[in-house]
């Protein structure tokens, strides 16, 4: 086996492995809706696809090669598939109900006439560069392409004018599902060449199979499918797994390519690199395990410190109440003690049942056109009372003009008010905060700049982690969980913005700035 036809064989197997990933990620979520069904239906066919050319072109029997060759046809029916799923994921499958038809009944057609008369197909195979053999059309083979063109082009189309005028998150979703086509597209594309003899090397067309990688992207940044946490976590180890599997068949296969091209190469080598690799997949997944149960013990052990405070209260004041001796203005005011306990319990379990859903299916966005700055000005009314008890003097910067964006409005109303809350939980009585909305070229920008206690350097990178908090914050607030600028970090980057923050260290005050992009 020379270099060439080792490399494309590898390129066509890592594509193998990239889809089995992916589906075996689809079957493991089991998600509903047609849009699952179809693009499941597409990573299967391409699968056949692939798979079928790998075996036509390294099979030296031209008979064998040639019955291959036409299950090849798959690619066909991949396009139309893939068409379909396209203007599913638009929403605008209704609008294309006849061109989707149309590509149905067109594969079919040619499929069928390609079954009726094989040699209008293909020919028997011949050997073509380093190929034992490679495709010979037969005389209606352009038709194939040709249709292969044509379904193409027509789904690019609405899918560049689709991603051209998304907004926000949508807009990213689509730029990505965008590439992932023109790059299967491109490259699948040269392999056509040498079919008509032309004298264009087909090792570039594996590149095509790497389509999965914009693709995979997408499903874990976007939620293509909704897919919950731990689907996440099982497409991302699969992934690593695929990754580590390429790469070992890759050492195996050099290992014996060498000893063919060098009989005297060592045949120690290659098993010591694998060994190598094979340690720091252990160390990896021996550190994952480590921060698995140390988030654990973190979690359990700040939930349960947060829930005990507010229900001892609750036990001592009803151990009051018994005391039928208390005066009416003692048992009053133990009563709203007890609902304000009872209150901020409820406040933490939706705390803890919105993070447990930021990753599920249920926890969808609805976006709206909405109003940032209003959104602004009834959040600091709301919070007027503490501001004054407090004695802080807080400022709005917000301009008339700012447009609207689009928002849902109740999950971004959260991620404002988490902001605003922590500029005062984290400001000294008599200290100063300045709320300010402006305009930029693509986005609205949010910042709130407060007097307070400020934050380390060091703890700059971590700050919208999962239940970290700075210590000095847990000096200030010790009701806090270190969740909800976690939480505020995923609400601002489903809706396409980014979120951060800046200070010159303790004691000198913060401001955090969030970015919602225009409409």
């Amino acid at each position: 086996m020379n270099v060439e036809l080792f490399l494309y064989n590898i390129g066509y197997l890592i594509t193998v492995v990239i889809n089995v990933v992916l589906i075996i990620t689809i079957l493991v979520k089991k998600p509903k809706g047609q849009s699952a069904s179809l693009f499941l239906t597409f990573l299967s066919f391409l699968s056949i696809y692939v798979i079928s050319n790998l075996i036509a072109v390294n099979v030296t029997d031209p008979t064998l090669s040639r019955i291959a060759m036409f299950f090849t046809l798959a690619t066909i029916i991949t396009a139309a598939v893939c068409a379909h799923w396209v203007f599913t994921i638009l929403k605008t499958a209704k609008e294309h109900v006849v061109g989707i038809t149309i590509s149905y009944v067109a594969v079919f057609l040619l499929v069928l006439f390609y079954i009726i008369s094989p040699n209008s197909f293909l020919l028997l195979p011949v050997p073509k560069m380093y190929f034992p053999n490679y495709y010979v059309p037969g005389h209606f083979y352009w038709l194939f392409i040709a249709l292969f063109c044509a379904i193409g082009c027509y789904f690019l189309r609405y899918l560049l004018k689709a991603t051209l005028k998304a907004t926000g998150v949508d807009r990213d979703r689509l730029r990505y599902i965008l590439i992932t086509f023109i790059t299967g597209y491109i490259f699948g594309a040269v392999g056509f060449f040498l079919v008509y003899n032309i004298s264009i090397d087909p090792l570039a067309s594996v590149l095509f199979g790497f389509y999965g990688i914009f693709l995979g992207y997408a499903i874990l940044k976007y939620e293509l499918f909704d897919i919950k946490v731990l689907t996440k976590q099982a497409l991302f180890y699969g992934s690593l797994t695929a990754a580590v599997t390429s790469t070992v068949t890759f050492i195996s296969f050099s290992n014996n390519f060498l000893n063919i091209l060098d009989p005297g190469f060592p045949i120690w080598v290659v098993p010591i690199i694998t060994s190598v690799i094979s340690v720091f997949i252990g160390v990896f997944v021996w550190e994952k395990i480590k921060e698995v149960d140390i988030l654990k013990y973190e979690f359990i052990n700040n939930v349960t410190h947060k829930f005990r405070a507010p229900l001892t209260h609750i036990r001592w004041l009803a151990e009051d109440l018994r005391d039928t001796t208390s005066a009416a203005e003692d048992r009053d005011k133990a009563i709203k003690e007890i609902q304000y306990a009872t209150m901020r319990l409820f406040e933490l379990t939706n705390i803890l049942i919105d993070s447990a859903q930021t990753d599920s299916v249920e926890y969808l966005y609805r976006f709206t056109e909405g109003s940032v700055a209003d959104m602004v000005r009834e959040i600091y009314q709301s919070h007027l009372p503490e501001i004054r008890t407090k004695k802080q003097t807080v400022t709005l910067s917000i301009p008339e003009d700012l447009p609207n964006v689009k928002i849902d409005a109740r999950r971004l109303s959260f991620a404002v008010q988490i902001l605003f809350e922590n500029a005062l939980a984290y400001t000294p009585a008599g200290g100063t905060i300045i709320v300010s909305l402006r305009r930029d070229a693509k986005n609205v920008v949010y910042s709130i700049k407060d007097s307070g206690i400020g934050i380390p350097k060091e703890d700059l990178q971590f700050l919208f982690s999962k239940f970290y908090r700075a210590h000095n914050a847990r000096l200030a607030d010790t009701e806090g969980m270190g969740i909800g600028l976690f939480m505020s970090k995923n609400i601002i980057e489903k809706h396409g913005g980014r979120i951060w923050a800046e200070s010159e260290g303790a004691g000198k005050g913060s401001t955090f700035y969030f970015t919602l992009p225009l409409i």
